[in-house]
């Protein structure tokens, strides 16, 4: 399926016109079909909001995603069951990225292509402004924007050397063990020729 041109919050068509759903980030007042603003089971108005609690949010904290979307019935409700959409192993954009972040670490192009010019061709068509200038910490928030939900950013965080850091709701920087998962403790236990990874 196609992705929307677009990265957020724009009406989608073919889903929006008949589910209310729009793509990429859901934020704000929620629409069902026929634009009709939906509420919470409190009967409140369902305006999904930034704030989120990972232990403690209400059903309207936290932000949805709607990257690929659901195929709507014909009642104009959503089919959750029986959806057409492909599951995206690698996009083009994130090759033309990968690329452009090669030649930042030093790499270089046969074509004579620049970061800047790679990471704009993928910007431009999304309707974001071409920058200026490039350097590691812009890619790693390009490559944020353009391949959100799609798998990446654990592999990302830990390349650009920024996975440990604090974020909110951890406040402190974690051990650079947690770039690694441990190794299954039954696997450990029947092979003797194992040795756990370290941290855990």
């Amino acid at each position: 399926m196609k992705l929307p041109t677009e990265r957020r919050g724009v009406d989608y068509p073919g889903l929006t016109d008949k589910v209310g759903l729009r793509a990429g980030f859901a934020v704000g007042q929620q629409y069902g079909p026929g634009h009709k603003a939906l509420t919470q089971r409190s009967g409140k108005p369902l305006i999904f909001t930034p704030d989120v609690n990972l232990n403690f949010s209400t059903e309207a904290q936290g932000i949805r995603v709607f990257k690929y979307f659901p195929q709507p019935k014909a009642d104009n409700t959503v089919n959750d069951d029986n959806t057409s959409n492909d599951y995206v192993i690698l996009r083009y954009a994130d090759v033309v990225l990968e690329k452009a972040e090669a030649i930042l670490r030093g790499g270089t192009d046969p074509m004579g292509q620049t970061a800047l010019q790679l990471v704009n061709s993928i910007r431009v068509p999304r309707g974001a402004t071409a920058l200026t200038s490039v350097d590691l910490a812009a890619m790693l928030a390009e490559r944020g924007r353009e391949l959100y939900w799609e798998g990446w950013r654990r592999n990302d965080l830990i390349r650009f050397e920024k996975f440990n850091d604090p974020v909110d709701q951890r406040p402190a920087k974690t051990d650079k063990s947690k770039t690694i998962y441990p190794i299954p403790q039954r696997a450990v236990d029947t092979n003797p020729n194992l040795k756990q990874n370290p941290g855990y």
